[in-house]
């Protein structure tokens, strides 16, 4: 069997998960919460997990 990885889809989901990333940090520093520091961002992590 052989995995075939779509590297475009992987791409999208990435600039997707992106773009929903910075407005989400924008809400929570506008609601006076501190954001982590995070090895890798937010938008990596939730775009491997959907891929």
């Amino acid at each position: 069997m052989y995995l075939i990885l779509n590297t475009t889809k992987l791409i999208e989901i990435y600039i997707t998960c992106d773009d929903f990333a910075k407005k989400f940090e924008q809400y929570q520093l506008s609601q006076g919460q501190v954001v982590p520091q995070e090895k890798m961002s937010c938008s990596e992590i939730m775009a491997i997990v959907i891929y």
